[in-house]
């Protein structure tokens, strides 16, 4: 479990992602809520996180950076289930333990150090934070978005780690998605095509894309048929771009001011 958060992210500069005039003015805090957990494995992940304060420097960065009109919370907590999600009615992200323990499951290495792997976990974490704070925008800020808002704010998120040189981060989202699709093809679950996200694959090919995008030459060894198969990687810089242009218009009037 989490003994130590050795990952330390320079994120949520917003202010890059978002090119343009700061125009608006100090908004909501972003409030973060651990709660215990009655399961003894969990509990203990609640502990580490509490006692890190995980996710406490994160959330205030993009709180500084973004004029929220109304404080969000971010509740931690023991659900019964895998699951991190936005809930509009509370206006309250809720991320699981559950959640957290599954990225410990997925993404352990007999070849990484107990070190790595929770650098990972906590990569992996940062990044569905990231996703869930991206619902929170569309819903408080009554966002227009075509096409499915699931694939917009993973975009969202992969931007914000990009931007704040915490592109480990994004890697482990990736790692993470690769290891769901292989759960999903070495078991009995059908596929979940009903659902409103994209399959985890293709989530694992849209971050990695992304971060290709960024920099191709920084990245040229991304491209290679199991990460990034050269037809895709052609068109990541042009993908890059775009989904930059649109969260700088969407989130551009929300910015706080100097």
């Amino acid at each position: 479990m989490f003994k130590t958060v050795h990952v330390i992210l320079a994120v949520c500069c917003l202010a890059t992602v978002v090119a343009g005039s700061p125009v608006a003015a100090k908004g909501g805090a972003i409030r973060v809520i651990y709660e215990n957990a009655s399961d003894p494995d969990l509990n203990e992940i609640a502990a580490a996180l509490r006692e890190e304060r995980a996710f406490d420097e994160i959330t205030a960065e993009v709180a500084q950076e973004i004029a929220l009109p109304r404080d969000l919370p971010v509740r931690f907590t023991e659900c019964g289930q895998p699951n991190a999600f936005y809930v509009p009615d509370k206006k309250e992200i809720v991320f699981c333990y559950e959640m957290i323990a599954l990225f410990f499951n997925a993404l352990e290495n007999p070849e990484a150090s107990e070190e790595e792997v929770e650098d990972a976990v906590y990569g992996a974490s940062v990044f569905f934070l990231f996703h869930e704070m991206g619902h929170a925008f569309v819903h408080l800020f009554e966002l227009p978005i075509t096409g499915r808002e699931e694939d917009s704010v993973d975009g969202l998120a992969t931007l914000l780690l990009i931007y704040g040189e915490a592109e480990d981060a994004a890697f482990a989202a990736v790692d993470n998605f690769d290891a769901m699709s292989a759960m999903f093809e070495s078991g009995d679950t059908e596929l979940p095509f009903w659902d409103e996200h994209s399959l985890s694959a293709q989530r694992a090919y849209d971050v990695a894309c992304l971060i290709y995008g960024s920099d191709p030459e920084a990245y040229a060894g991304m491209v290679a048929p199991e990460l990034l198969p050269p037809e895709r990687a052609q068109r990541c810089p042009g993908e890059f771009e775009q989904k930059s242009r649109a969260w700088e218009q969407l989130l551009g009037p929300y910015l706080i001011g100097e």
